[in-house]
């Protein structure tokens, strides 16, 4: 394999990591705040949120060039508030693909916030367990399978998102010559690409199956039925 093939490995886990690390919390907050009474099922709520999800990758890579970047009217406005600029790498790559992956890993674990009783924390606290305490056994225990396989799922979706990403580097001129996995394969030639698609594949499947793995110890939890 390619120097240029392991830099885009090492390049594509750089970025899936980092878009986790952004994306990760704001979905467990999202769904533990769309959860509630009042959120839930809400149509107008959901259609936004999960906007993302049904849009063409390509008009979201477009929809952010627009908003951020330094050769659109949003873009220039932001660089003058805060001097930011929007580059490919690492700061495109991460925002499209937390944009894509946070909608996503949302859907996936509102089912498992919406499973337990809400007021099943504050009966905890009457039993005289502190707050870290009911925290951890009454929210967190029931819900980590369900987080580690959004987490999980996330990763491998961030490792592989390609349409936004590669819309981004058609129109940002100053685009490097760095590449993710996605961008590595676009660039290359079939011949040449079977190697890095088939450490893609690999990264992928292992991603997914512990996304699974994590998924079948929630369920048992989820379905188990209550005691008399």
């Amino acid at each position: 394999m390619p120097p240029s093939s392991l830099d885009a490995l090492m390049l594509s886990g750089q970025v899936a990591l980092w878009s986790l690390l952004v994306s990760g919390p704001l979905a467990v907050a999202a769904a533990g705040w769309m959860s509630q009474r009042r959120w839930a099922d809400h149509p107008l709520l959901d259609s936004l949120i999960l906007l993302p999800v049904g849009l063409p990758p390509v008009v979201v890579g477009f929809l952010l060039w627009s908003a951020s970047s330094a050769h659109s009217a949003g873009g220039e406005l932001l660089h003058e508030w805060t001097g930011w600029t929007l580059r490919l790498i690492p700061d495109g790559a991460v925002l499209v693909a937390s944009v894509m992956v946070t909608p996503m890993m949302i859907r996936m674990l509102r089912p498992a916030f919406e499973a337990q009783c809400p007021e099943l924390l504050a009966a905890v606290r009457t039993l005289g367990a502190s707050p870290w305490q009911a925290w951890w056994s009454a929210w967190w225990r029931p819900r980590w399978p369900a987080v580690a396989s959004a987490w999980a799922l996330g990763f491998a979706a961030a490792w592989g998102e390609s349409g936004a990403t590669i819309m981004l580097a058609t129109l940002l001129p100053d685009a490097t010559h760095a590449a993710t996995v996605p961008l590595a394969l676009w660039r290359e030639s079939p011949s040449q690409a079977w190697p890095l698609a088939t450490c893609a594949v690999a990264v992928a499947m292992v991603a997914v199956g512990v996304s699974e793995w994590a998924r079948r110890q929630w369920r048992p939890q989820a379905t188990r039925a209550p005691r008399p």
